[in-house]
Parts: structure tokens; C-alpha cells; sequence
């Protein structure tokens, strides 16, 4: 009798033939998402650090850029002013000439990094 019952808990225990665990489904998942994030603002991380003061640069974060928006973080309403004044000044059209793709708007979130 006990064999059998071991058996019976062995093959409960067993992992279906088609089982794939919810880490390697989130890690595909998420492997993407990152990738094509980094593709998105990658093409924007040097123009963005030439053209932003230092005072204001390590406050700020690219988050995406998609159709046309470069959405950035900021860690504090009041760099975020600042970088609003500066945008509103003509660091749109500078950000525009340098990049390879069209570029619409600037558009600032708040946010921590």
C-alpha cells in the first residue's frame, strides 16, 4: 500500500509535459520591453547630455520616445521649471537640428530614477 501512495505523490509531483515556469515567461517579456526601450532613446542619450547643463542632467531621465515624443523624467518640480523654461527658450529646436528623428514634442513627467 505505502508504494502505491508514493507513487500516486510522485506523479502529482511531476511537472506537466508542457510546463514552462512564470519566470522564463516574464523574463521574454520583460527582455523585450527593455530592448525596446534602450532602441527607442538610445539614439537620443548623447544629444540629450550635450545639450542639457550639467546642473539639470543628473535629474533627469529619458523614459521613451515614440511617435515623434521624447517623454523625460524629472526627479523634482523644480528642475522640472527649469527644464520647462529652458525647453520653452529654444532647447526643443537645438534637440530638433541634432536629431535623426522627427521630433515633436518634449513632454516632462515627474518621476524617481
Amino acid at each position: 500500500m505505502e508504494d502505491a501512495v508514493l507513487q500516486t505523490v510522485w506523479q502529482q509531483r511531476q511537472r506537466p509535459v508542457g510546463y514552462r515556469p512564470l519566470s522564463a515567461s516574464m523574463d521574454v517579456l520583460v527582455g523585450k520591453t527593455l530592448t525596446k526601450r534602450v532602441k527607442q532613446v538610445a539614439s537620443l542619450v548623447d544629444i540629450w547630455e550635450e545639450v542639457i547643463p550639467e546642473p539639470l542632467l543628473g535629474h533627469t531621465a529619458l523614459q521613451s520616445f515614440k511617435s515623434g515624443v521624447l517623454t523625460v523624467m524629472v526627479d523634482s518640480s523644480s528642475f522640472r521649471f527649469q527644464l520647462q523654461q529652458l525647453l520653452n527658450g529654444g532647447l526643443v529646436k537645438q534637440l530638433q537640428e541634432r536629431c535623426s528623428e522627427p521630433l515633436n514634442k518634449v513632454r516632462l513627467v515627474p518621476g524617481q530614477f
